[in-house]
């Protein structure tokens, strides 16, 4: 599997677009990020129109900056329900500063 990989420090962004079976982007009813970091700590984040973390910049897109504080492998997984339903999962590393 290939793979992004970051220095220490770096604001890393995760994105995903949703997409109906026929490819054209849909808007689901939930959409969910959920970050494993390297010390095995998993971190839940759902969309609201209302604040948040997650941000929406059109349909069926969104992303997920991750503070990519911690080095070694994180994983992430979206996914979402009902219009729109489907998961994806990836990963990156964030390298050790050599400072």
């Amino acid at each position: 599997m290939l793979y992004n990989s970051y220095d220490k420090g770096n604001l890393v962004r995760v994105s995903v677009t949703f997409k109906t079976p026929v490819g054209t982007p849909v808007d689901p009813s939930i959409v969910m990020c959920q970050i494993e970091d390297p010390a095995g700590t998993t971190t839940t984040h759902t969309y609201t129109t209302i604040g948040g973390e997650i941000t929406k910049t059109g349909t069926g897109a969104y992303y997920l900056d991750v503070d990519g504080d911690m080095t070694g492998l994180w994983f992430y997984r979206w996914s979402s329900t009902g219009t729109g339903q489907s998961a994806d999962e990836s990963l990156f590393e964030i390298n050790e500063s050599e400072f």
